[in-house]
């Protein structure tokens, strides 16, 4: 019996230097997954097959863009990490659930693991790169054109502004 216990975590460059070019670049849709493996109640260390596919619903439901296939994944201990890539439209707000299927060496067929994993906040993030402005709530006023002309900036000590 193949056990997973799950974790996801958003991963973005962490440079301590920041460009100009770095702070316009787009952040991207991906995100890193994290899961442990266990077979038997024991972690597995192998290479491994994975396939990930995105749901509406924790159960049944309709499955919400493409299967990804991960192939000759490494699995140490158990601990396993991957790159998703679903796509901006896949995380419009609404619930998504991942299903995961895995065929570790010596296995002919995957084997689709017991319970959906609920995708919280930090995956929808990607929704913020393409949300319109009449989507969001909360807009200043000055804001609602999209356009910050009505601000009045002021210099200060041996600052000046262009």
């Amino acid at each position: 019996m193949l056990g997973l216990t799950v974790g996801i975590n958003l991963v973005r460059a962490a440079n301590t230097a920041v460009s100009p070019a770095s702070v316009t670049a787009a952040a991207g849709t991906a995100f890193t997954y994290q899961g442990q493996l266990e077979k038997s109640g024991s972690a597995v260390t192998d290479t491994c097959d994975f396939q990930f596919s995105l749901y509406d619903a924790s159960t049944g439901g309709s499955q919400v863009g493409s299967t990804i296939t991960k192939s000759s994944v490494s699995v140490s201990d158990g601990l396993f990490t991957t790159e998703l890539d679903f796509g901006s439209s896949a995380f419009d707000g609404n619930a998504r659930y991942l299903q995961i299927a895995v065929k570790c060496s010596g296995e002919s067929s995957y084997t689709t693991l017991n319970g959906r994993v609920a995708l919280n906040p930090a995956p929808y993030a990607v929704n913020a790169a393409t949300a319109p402005w009449s989507g969001l709530s909360g807009v200043p006023a000055g804001f609602a054109d999209g356009t910050d002309n009505d601000t009045t900036y002021t210099a200060g000590t041996g600052i000046t502004l262009n």
